[in-house]
């Protein structure tokens, strides 16, 4: 079975900051990550959408929820409830969009 990051390998752009390196390049935006981490994805997720955006849990990406929700509560709950699932949509709706090479902590994260 194919890795589920294996078709970005090909992609033409690279991240600006590998993740090793992402706490000392924005220690500040790090250490909010850290501490509030449902806060630094309900933030992420909103720049994604926009304030008129439509939510859809998880950006569609997982079988969780396919039904239009509203965003607040629905973000909130997602955020909270799981963060992982969420901050790994975030990452990956990136990298699709932006057509982006996964960091090689990609497959120990967003994979595990």
């Amino acid at each position: 079975m194919p890795h589920a990051l294996e078709g970005f390998r090909d992609e033409p752009n690279e991240w600006k900051t590998t993740m090793l390196k992402s706490c000392c390049n924005s220690p500040g935006y790090f250490c909010c990550a850290c501490f509030c981490c449902p806060c630094v994805i309900y933030q992420q997720r909103n720049k994604i959408i926009g304030e008129d955006g439509k939510y859809q849990c998880c950006l569609g990406m997982f079988p969780c929820c396919q039904s239009n929700c509203p965003k607040i509560p629905c973000l909130c709950c997602e955020v909270i409830c799981c963060p992982g699932l969420a901050a790994s949509a975030n990452r990956i709706f990136i990298m699709q969009k932006l057509h982006i090479q996964p960091d090689p902590c990609d497959e120990y994260i967003i994979c595990c």
